[in-house]
């Protein structure tokens, strides 16, 4: 039955989704949870990365497998933001191309873009910041040539 509404109205739906602004907002506030969800991992992974550090500074037994395991938690929900931050523009401009609006009329997609972007690369140089500085403090080095005493 619906499919029979949407066969009569000639196109009107569509052009009724490419006029409206509502479509735009709506589009805009969903990219925009998107990238405030990335933040909020990112910053949640920095958070449990250093959870164990600040508990050491406190004068609680930690062990080395701790801070370690702290560490990796925490620079693996801060890689999940980055995905997340960075996604959210792909999909906006993906709705955009479905409901037949591909042309960038509205300045807000670019904004999105390099927001988005910016966010991911702040989150990008989070996580080699977590894993550099927290592995070297232990004296753990990381090198891409392999194990150590080749």
């Amino acid at each position: 039955m619906a499919a029979e509404n949407q066969d009569n109205d000639g196109g009107k739906s569509k052009r009724i989704l490419e006029d409206d602004p509502r479509v735009q907002m709506a589009a805009e506030r969903t990219v925009l949870a998107w990238i405030r969800t990335g933040l909020a991992l990112m910053a949640f992974g920095f958070v449990i990365a250093r959870f164990a550090l600040v508990m050491q500074s406190l004068g609680v037994n930690t062990s080395v497998l701790l801070i370690v395991k702290a560490t990796v938690i925490g620079v693996l929900l801060v890689c999940l933001g980055v995905v997340t931050t960075a996604a959210a523009p792909y999909h906006y401009h993906k709705y955009f191309r479905r409901i037949g609006q591909s042309d960038n009329r509205f300045a807000a997609s670019t904004l999105v873009v390099f927001v988005s972007y910016g966010a991911a690369l702040v989150g990008v140089a989070l996580a080699m910041y977590l894993l550099f500085i927290d592995f070297s403090s232990l004296g753990i080095e990381l090198n891409a040539e392999g194990p150590p005493g080749k």
